[in-house]
């Protein structure tokens, strides 16, 4: 989903040490002289030997920036052993949608063709079945009015498939499909249709060894993963309307 002018904020740990996340039970709404951004990061050994780290990030809605909700929080994390030790990676993004003079008008329900599903809170988005290459899907995205899919969260990318999956669940082999982004370059930087990075964009997470050399377009996969192959591929592709 293209958000312009939204803010993206991220928030990463990691140690080799076991590490817990603890927030707190009753959160308090900051006061309107408080900094616009606080950010803390505590350490402390407990009574039983383990070690708690608490991050904490604070960001206040600025009334005079007129910003608007509701925020998206998403937080993913993964483990390994390093060095025989165990070791956490938390990513945590807060997405803050644009300010309302900065926001294009919304568009009417009714302007958007009627075989787009709309998904509250993302947009409205079509799941085509007809495959063609990367560039023909582009193409046919625009003639609609629409474009490639753009991933701009986790939770966008765990929500389209679900949708994927319904319209197409007679065929099990059709488990990727082309999304709006490419690498024009072909140096292995991808980036949006919209010329944005994916951390930018939002959303970064590719399937293992991906990016490779098989290929410098984008898709998401049925796993909400992202993967690249060859442009000339045939594949299912999504559209995308803004909200």
């Amino acid at each position: 989903m293209k958000v312009p002018t939204s803010l993206i904020y991220r928030c990463t740990l990691a140690s080799c040490i076991l590490c817990c996340i603890e927030t707190s039970a009753i959160y308090e709404c900051p006061a309107p002289d408080s900094p616009s951004l606080k950010f803390s990061i505590t350490s402390r050994r407990n009574k039983t030997g383990h070690w708690i780290a608490q991050v904490q990030m604070e960001h206040g809605a600025d009334q005079k920036e007129n910003e608007v909700g509701p925020w998206q929080v998403d937080i993913d994390h993964s483990t390994a052993k390093c060095d025989g030790s165990d070791s956490v990676l938390i990513v945590a993004t807060v997405t803050v949608p644009p300010r309302d003079e900065d926001a294009e008008p919304p568009q009417s329900p009714a302007k958007h063709p009627p075989d787009y599903e709309h998904v509250p809170g993302l947009g409205y988005y079509k799941f085509h079945t007809d495959i063609k290459t990367w560039e023909k899907a582009r193409d046919t995205c625009v003639q609609e009015g629409a474009h490639l899919a753009v991933i701009n969260s986790l939770a966008e990318a765990k929500k389209l498939p679900s949708i994927w999956i319904h319209n197409i669940f007679n065929d099990w082999r059709k488990d990727s499909a082309y999304i709006g982004m490419w690498d024009p370059e072909k140096t292995g930087e991808f980036v949006t249709i919209f010329n944005e990075t994916l951390d930018s964009a939002g959303y970064n997470k590719w399937f293992p060894d991906e990016p490779d050399f098989m290929g410098h377009c984008g898709m998401l996969r049925s796993n909400s993963l992202l993967g690249n192959t060859y442009c000339n591929e045939k594949l299912l592709y999504i559209c995308e309307l803004k909200e």
